[in-house]
């Protein structure tokens, strides 16, 4: 397998030289495992694409950052994500010299040049690819990401270029939807799913539930007015719809971004929405587990023959493959013991629901790092995806303050706190806010308080940051 040295985008540079600290580096950071080690060859966007092309002004921006770097690439072993360490070696056909003067540091993500942007491995959370750009915060904190607005009167087709641009320029690393498919009507609803009976849950008759769009279509439009931060679903129910038409939807996603996309999975929870998509609520753990083996089949074989208990592929050609090689990074959802192993098992990582207990946070991290230690993997390389609803205040709550609810720098504090228990991304989702997500809500007022959020914790300093682009 060869994995290019990745470099700030836009302009081509020397290679690292051989035996030099970053050409070494490449080989300890990447740390990919696999468990049927099949080599897999990574190459970046070719120059002009999508994926490569920076402004001038961005450019310098991200060099003017202090301490600003690019983080590790994760491995993935399982039968989404297969890639092969034995064979690993550095590719000499890409990869900038570091700055003149610059004295590296070694990281446990990568080789930096503090001051400079210049990286040997590519952006922290991600598996390698074309066109996988993004910033950490610091070493202290995780990759922040936003959600795009896909519930309430806030989610317009200009807000969503609005937001997506503000965001990319403001340097989060991702953009975020969800689905929900319909919410229950009024006497429609289970006992069990009220606000009584299952204080953990988000009611399935929250407002930020009333008014949602598809989680796919949005992603798609943005992709055109953005070209460098990463788009992802947190979560789609997968069931919903069968392994070949999701696989060839996210395929083409993947190709309308530039290999950009996270593909964020879930069984869902709320039996209404499997009546309704034709599915039966019974043995949904059996059904995903099969789900994920028919779409990496979908994604990595060609032709392809999938035959189980519930899904059914004919040899078949199912062309053309992700941009990303071999498919896009999978994340799932869930709250039980079994989910959380799954995510560990299965994928590349795992989400957590709006309504996690985030003091406890890391009890979660253990099961689903202990499930992917069952099946040999290195459990450090799990991604955790934490959806966060963050309220920042000008002034410091009093005794009882929530998490990730006070100031600026409390917010930030508990950030940290939250990277200390294992968390390596916070997706900041206003969608579930009372003052964002619900179609009650002025669109324009919502859109202020987005934004205020959104540049309260934007990771560049705001003393170096651009206008806001126009919508």
């Amino acid at each position: 397998m060869q994995v290019a040295a990745r470099r700030l985008r836009g302009r081509s540079g020397p290679t690292w030289p051989e035996g030099s600290p970053a050409r070494d580096a490449t080989d300890d950071a990447a740390g990919y495992g696999t468990a049927d080690h099949r080599a897999v060859e990574y190459t970046e966007a070719p120059e002009g694409s999508a994926g490569r092309d920076l402004h001038g002004s961005q450019r310098e921006l991200l060099l003017a950052l202090l301490g600003t770097h690019f983080g590790r690439v994760p491995d993935g072993d399982s039968p989404l994500a297969s890639y092969d360490d034995s064979a690993l070696e550095t590719s000499t056909s890409h990869g900038p010299a570091p700055p003149s003067g610059a004295t590296p540091r070694a990281t446990s993500a990568s080789t930096c040049w503090p001051g400079t942007g210049f990286c040997t491995t590519g952006l922290q959370g991600c598996a390698p690819g074309r066109g996988w750009h993004g910033v950490t915060v610091s070493s202290d904190l995780p990759l922040l990401g936003f959600g795009l607005p896909v519930s309430g009167s806030w989610a317009t087709p200009s807000t969503m270029v609005r937001i997506a641009r503000r965001a990319e320029d403001r340097g989060y690393a991702s953009l975020w939807t969800f689905q929900r498919l319909l919410c229950p009507a009024e006497g429609g609803l289970d006992s069990s799913l009220d606000p009584a009976h299952n204080p953990g849950a988000r009611p399935a008759d929250d407002p930020s539930y009333r008014a949602v769009l598809d989680p796919l279509l949005p992603l798609a439009y943005v992709a055109g007015h953005t070209g460098s931060i990463r788009l992802g679903t947190a979560t789609i129910c997968a069931p919903f719809t069968a392994p070949a038409l999701l696989a060839k939807s996210l395929t083409t996603l993947d190709h309308l971004s530039a290999g950009r996309l996270t593909v964020g999975l879930g069984i869902g929870w709320l039996p209404h929405e499997y009546a309704a998509a034709g599915v039966p609520f019974a043995r949904r753990g059996p059904r995903m587990e099969e789900y994920l083996q028919c779409l990496h089949a979908l994604w990595t074989q060609d032709p392809v023959a999938f035959d189980g208990e519930f899904y059914t592929v004919p040899p078949s050609h199912t062309g053309p493959r992700p941009v990303q090689v071999p498919h896009p990074p999978v994340l799932l959802g869930g709250a039980a013991p079994a989910a959380l192993r799954r995510a560990g098992r299965l994928a590349q990582g795992w989400i957590s629901s709006s309504r996690q207990d985030l003091g406890r946070i890391a009890d979660s991290v253990k099961v689903v790092r202990a499930g992917a230690r069952e099946v040999g993997r290195d459990p450090d390389q799990v991604r955790i995806l934490v959806r966060a609803l963050v309220d920042v205040a000008e002034r410091a709550p009093g005794p009882g303050r929530r998490l990730l609810h006070g100031t600026r720098d409390q917010v930030f504090h508990d950030l940290a706190a939250l990277r200390a228990q294992g968390v390596t991304e916070v997706l900041i989702d206003l969608n579930f806010s009372a003052r964002v997500g619900s179609p009650d809500v002025d669109a324009d007022e919502a859109t202020v308080e987005a934004e205020r959020v959104l540049d309260a914790l934007a990771p560049h300093p705001p003393d170096l940051r651009r206008p806001a682009p126009s919508a």
